[in-house]
């Protein structure tokens, strides 16, 4: 049983290629009929069992979908929606939990040039109120609960400033994401320290200093990731 299941996972994992293969240069759409069971058995000959799993394992990626009385249809896989669901297991242990750290660092790292460049004059006036806002509940919350929000917040105009909304929502899904595990935790000082390089990246944008905004978000990002602990009992005082 074990070496037919051993078999059975790559043949799978091969015809799903293939019928992602067979979309693309077929040129099918979201929303464009495909084809049924039996006629992705038959064309890629391969067994009804390894069709049946290897749309299975597409339906789960949204890349098929099945509607009632009309079989397959073509999806649109939202790569945001799958960078999400495998967060949370893979975050559980500190070695994960930092390589998302550096993950977060090279997006919005590298998202400066393009927050510089398509920044509205709304979205810079919202950015030096959310700074404003991380100070404010940093001197005056007794939990991090509200100096949390007013993080993601801030860093969420942020990257809304790149015009990408593909960077703004990975980016929202892994800060939020972070912001809850136990191994992200802050204490009131490194939280002060904080709340002044928000002010000054919110200051430095609005100078549309490209090079200061990039040096600040590198430092402020090198504090966060450094204030990571080990202990996920850790919590800041």
């Amino acid at each position: 049983m074990n070496a037919q299941s051993s078999m059975t996972v790559p043949l799978t994992d091969k015809l799903a290629r293939k019928i992602q293969q067979h979309i693309v240069e077929d040129g099918l759409q979201e929303g464009d009929f495909y084809l049924t069971e039996e006629q992705v058995s038959q064309q890629f000959g391969a067994s009804r069992r390894v069709a049946r799993e290897a749309i299975g394992q597409l339906r789960t990626l949204d890349v098929l979908r099945a509607r009632k009385r009309k079989g397959l249809i073509v999806g649109q896989a939202d790569p945001v929606r799958l960078f999400s669901s495998g967060l949370e297991l893979f975050g559980r242990n500190i070695g994960n939990f930092r390589e998302l750290a550096a993950l977060r660092y090279t997006i919005e790292v590298g998202a400066v040039d393009l927050a510089v460049s398509h920044a509205t004059k709304e979205q810079l006036d919202r950015l030096t109120a959310a700074a404003e806002a991380y100070r404010l509940a940093v001197d005056g919350t007794i939990d991090v609960e509200g100096s949390d929000r007013a993080e993601v917040d801030f860093h969420g105009v942020m990257l809304e400033c790149t015009a990408s909304s593909m960077i703004t929502s990975m980016q929202a899904v892994l800060l939020e994401y972070m912001q809850s595990s136990p191994y992200d935790r802050m204490d009131r000082q490194e939280m002060s320290v904080s709340a002044v390089e928000h002010e000054m990246i919110a200051v430095a944008m609005q100078l549309r200093d490209r090079e200061r905004v990039r040096a600040l978000v590198r430092q402020h990002l090198d504090n966060t990731i450094n204030s990571t602990s080990d202990d996920p009992n850790h919590a800041g005082s």
